[in-house]
């Protein structure tokens, strides 16, 4: 059986079948009571949809739809750029931080147990992770930085603003 009972009792409903899927329609009621049951349900809801009356959409909706929806405010390309790059930046950063403490380590490839590793690694971040990010001891990189990140959580929050206001506008289209 190519689809499932209930497409094919749908299929069946709309007269959409090939002879073949009739013969296996048959077969199937033949076979059990529950398939006539769910066919006798089918042909119900389809009798109740097809006695619902459709009104139409009001003169000029589509158009009033298409304008509003073309009304709302898009988010300029030059802020996302600016988000990313101080997104970028960060990554960059940290990714260098990590860069250098593991750089730092002396790598001894005589031994080959892990936990000698392990320790090498731990010894290499409390060694030179403190010299890495001694950058921040000073008083203008930890206020470039201070405001970088201001200014990210700031350019965060008016992004979801904008979000939150198109969304309204769009739920707001009415008939």
């Amino acid at each position: 059986m190519k689809k499932n009972i209930d497409e094919l009792l749908n299929d069946y409903i709309d007269n959409q079948l090939s002879p073949e899927e009739i013969d296996e329609v048959k077969l199937l009621l033949d076979s059990t009571n529950k398939t006539g049951e769910e066919l006798k349900a089918l042909r119900a809801v389809h009798n109740s949809l097809h006695k619902l009356h459709n009104d139409p959409a009001p003169a000029g909706f589509t158009e009033r739809f298409m304008k509003k929806l073309g009304a709302v405010q898009t988010v300029s390309r030059n802020n996302l750029y600016f988000f990313y790059g101080v997104v970028g930046f960060f990554a960059v950063l940290i990714v260098g931080i990590l860069a250098f403490i593991i750089y730092s380590i002396n790598w001894n490839f005589e031994s080959m147990n892990l936990s000698f590793y392990v320790e090498q690694v731990k010894a290499g971040i409390e060694k030179n992770g403190g010299k890495a990010l001694s950058i921040f001891k000073n008083k203008t990189v930890l206020m470039i930085s201070s405001s970088l990140v201001l200014l990210l959580l700031i350019l965060a929050y008016f992004r979801f603003e904008s979000h939150k206001n198109w969304k309204k506008k769009f739920n707001s289209c009415s008939y």
